[in-house]
C-alpha cells in the first residue's frame, strides 16, 4: 500500500456572498457618489438645453425633464419637513412641462416660452438640490412610486392644472 491520499477532482469554489436584509438596508443608506449625482444632474440639464437651442427638440427632452421633477417632487413629499415651498416650485416646473406637452401636440413644437423658463429653472435648481443630498433609497423608492403611476403626473398636479 501506498501512503498518498486520495483526492478528489473538484476545484476549489468560495462560497458566494448573500446579500441579506441588513445590506440591501446599508446600501440603500449611501448617498449617490459624484459621477451618479453628474449624470442624473448633467442629463437633465442637457435636455433643458437642448429645448433652448436645438431647431428640432425630441419629445424625450422634455420627458426626461418631467420624469426628473416627479423624482425630485417624490423625495420632497416623502421628506416633506415643512418644505411646502419646495413642492409647489416642483410642481409649477411640473405644470411648464404639461402646458409644453400640450401645445406640442397641437403645434408640433416643443419649446418652452420665456414664462414657463423661469418657472422651470428655480424647479431644476432644486431638483440638483435634492439629488445631491438623495440617497439611493430615496432615489429607487420614487422610481419604483414612478413605475406604478406610469409616470404619470400627480393626481393633485392633474386636478390643479384641470
Amino acid at each position: 500500500m501506498s501512503n498518498k491520499t486520495k483526492r478528489s477532482g473538484k476545484k476549489y469554489q468560495p462560497r458566494p456572498i448573500k446579500y441579506s436584509a441588513i445590506n440591501a438596508v446599508l446600501v440603500a443608506q449611501h448617498p449617490l457618489d459624484a459621477t451618479q449625482q453628474s449624470e442624473l444632474i448633467d442629463g437633465t440639464r442637457a435636455a433643458l438645453n437642448r429645448i433652448r437651442f436645438d431647431p428640432k427638440p425630441l419629445k424625450d427632452d422634455l420627458m426626461t425633464i418631467k420624469v426628473a421633477l416627479e423624482v425630485a417632487a417624490q423625495i420632497a413629499d416623502r421628506q416633506s419637513t415643512g418644505g411646502e415651498s419646495a413642492l409647489d416650485v416642483i410642481e409649477d416646473g411640473l405644470r411648464c412641462v404639461l402646458v409644453c406637452k400640450a401645445r406640442g401636440a397641437l403645434t408640433g413644437s416643443i419649446r418652452f416660452t420665456g414664462d414657463e423658463l423661469q418657472l422651470i429653472e428655480p424647479a431644476l435648481d432644486l431638483h440638483d438640490a435634492i439629488i445631491q443630498l438623495a440617497t439611493c433609497g430615496q432615489i429607487r423608492a420614487a422610481t419604483k412610486f414612478l413605475k406604478t403611476m406610469e409616470y404619470q403626473p400627480s393626481f393633485e398636479l392633474a386636478k390643479r392644472v384641470a
